[in-house]
């Protein structure tokens, strides 16, 4: 196994009501979260320098699927004009797993509000470690707290809709990565365990406007998707499916999966992203599904080298 392997990011973003200055204040100071997601966060303590500098470190307490943890972070970048900051993990529960883990944030103006960047850049201590989608869920939904405790108003329309991306290193080349996609069936051949099959019920494969019929299996439970091809580009290895019918659409009023392949050495670096409008607030953000999609791309990287 590359090295390589071993290295991940995770990304997803979010639109608010409240002002990119403020979002990016609170996390500058982060007692701030501490008081706006109080069971979720349960403390933050200032252990050395500044609130709000670089350099400064702070100890979390936080709850992730009921279990109580802690991690110690020092700010390792921060930009008051583009309203970025970075937290570098030094110390704690994360550190058990991964060898390195950082955690960047990024308000943008937009309109009266902004739209708030989240990525996780980490790598694995050893192959059998998860990506850690979990945290990015954890780190979503502490966001999701903290613009309603600024503007405890009706839900915005714009917080149903989200963006999850990641991306995964991988020996097989670009071309060869992206022709498995536009010919879906060789990711059935890849990864037989979780795609059981993929047919066409519509155009040709690899075409744009053909429909597949994905058969899966995810946490153990056996799924359906009916998804056409939106957009195709052979230039730039990528590829847009929409998906119209199945499981998904039971909670979701639009889902988009796209994924670009480029060129890197010898083999690509795949980016993969899920574009989706839920039907309520109630529904989750599809983490778990994002979890399924790294793991059968790694899965039909294996295949193809």
């Amino acid at each position: 196994m590359a090295q390589s392997s071993l290295c991940g990011k995770l990304q997803g973003e979010i639109e608010t009501n409240a002002p990119a200055g403020k979002i990016h204040e609170a996390y500058c100071k982060p007692y701030h979260i501490a008081k706006g997601c109080p069971e979720k966060i349960k403390s933050v303590d200032l252990q050395k320098g500044q609130w709000g500098t670089v350099g400064s470190i702070t100890t979390w307490n936080y709850l992730i699927e009921g279990k109580p943890e802690l991690c110690k972070a020092v700010t390792e970048a921060i930009d008051y004009d583009s309203k970025s900051i970075t937290f570098k993990e030094i110390e704690g529960d994360i550190m058990k797993y991964y060898k390195s883990f950082k955690y960047n944030l990024q308000a943008v103006p937009k309109g009266e509000g902004s739209m708030v960047r989240l990525g996780l850049e980490y790598e694995k201590l050893n192959d059998d470690v998860p990506d850690p989608n979990s945290m990015l869920d954890l780190v979503i939904s502490t966001c999701k707290d903290e613009k309603q405790k600024k503007k405890k108003k009706k839900m915005a329309q714009s917080s149903l809709c989200g963006k999850l991306q990641g991306e995964i290193e991988t020996k097989a080349p670009a071309g060869k990565f992206h022709e498995a996609y536009c010919k879906p069936y060789l990711v059935a051949k890849g990864c037989p365990e979780k795609i059981k099959s993929v047919d066409l019920q519509k155009g040709q494969w690899g075409t744009l406007g053909s429909i597949t019929i994905w058969n899966y299996l995810i946490e153990g439970k056996l799924e359906v998707c009916m998804a056409v091809i939106e957009a195709i580009d052979y230039d730039n290895k990528s590829l847009t499916f929409n998906v119209i019918e199945g499981d998904l659409m039971k909670y979701y009023k639009s889902f988009k999966y796209k994924l670009q392949a480029v060129p890197k050495g010898e083999g690509s670096l795949v980016r993969l992203s899920l574009e989706y409008e839920k039907l309520n607030d109630d529904v989750p953000d599809p983490n778990a599904l994002m979890d399924f999609v790294i793991s059968t791309c790694k899965d039909v990287c294996a295949y193809l080298t």
